[in-house]
């Protein structure tokens, strides 16, 4: 619990500020600290890959600010979810979390180098 309130409290932190680079960093760590606990090292292994490869493209510089707090919103729900130990809750929280990003991913317009040209 206090690795993921420190990390919570970093991100909040870096949203206040609008430093890109730093929401980058302190959302892993945040979602790192609510996942780490399961120990599964092949689930976070692949969580770091995929971090690994997206994160480079820093896709929430493209991204408004205000998308980024509506998003940072989903993460105080995570975490009380998770404080409390009630995973239907975080389940939902992570779900609504997903699809804020996805569809926050998706408006995006095709020239910002996010995507692969489809032809």
């Amino acid at each position: 619990d206090a690795s993921a309130q420190a990390a919570y409290e970093a991100l909040e932190c870096a949203v206040a500020a609008k430093d890109v680079p730093g929401y980058h960093r302190e959302s892993r760590n945040f979602h790192l600290a609510l996942v780490s606990p399961c120990g599964m090292r092949r689930l976070l292994g692949m969580f770091e890959s995929a971090w690994n490869m997206t994160e480079p493209l820093q896709p929430m510089a493209h991204i408004p600010v205000r998308t980024r707090v509506s998003l940072h919103r989903d993460h105080d729900e995570m975490l009380a979810a998770f404080v409390a130990r009630d995973a239907p809750a975080l389940l939902e929280a992570a779900h609504a979390h997903h699809e804020r990003l996805r569809s926050s991913l998706s408006s995006l317009p095709r020239h910002t180098g996010l995507f692969a040209d489809r032809e």
